[in-house]
């Protein structure tokens, strides 16, 4: 992505280079305690875990009803 943002525009490329490096550096440097606090780390999840109850429902049943179809 970094590559198709900097041939629409160099500095705008650049900078969002330079952004996620930065990033990723001040990430490397946090603690494991610390990485719970990055954001959308606590998207999805509940006290029962990840995701919700009826969402992991809905994904069972989808792999099921997907498997349910008719060979050629």
């Amino acid at each position: 992505m970094i590559d198709h943002f900097t041939q629409a525009d160099e500095d705008y490329g650049r900078r969002v280079k330079e952004g996620i490096e930065m990033k990723m550096k001040e990430m490397k440097e946090m603690k494991d305690v610390e990485l719970d606090k990055v954001p959308g780390r606590e998207s999805g999840k509940t006290r029962y875990g990840q995701g919700s109850l009826n969402a992991n429902k809905a994904a069972d049943e989808a792999s099921k009803k997907g498997h349910e179809a008719d060979p050629y």
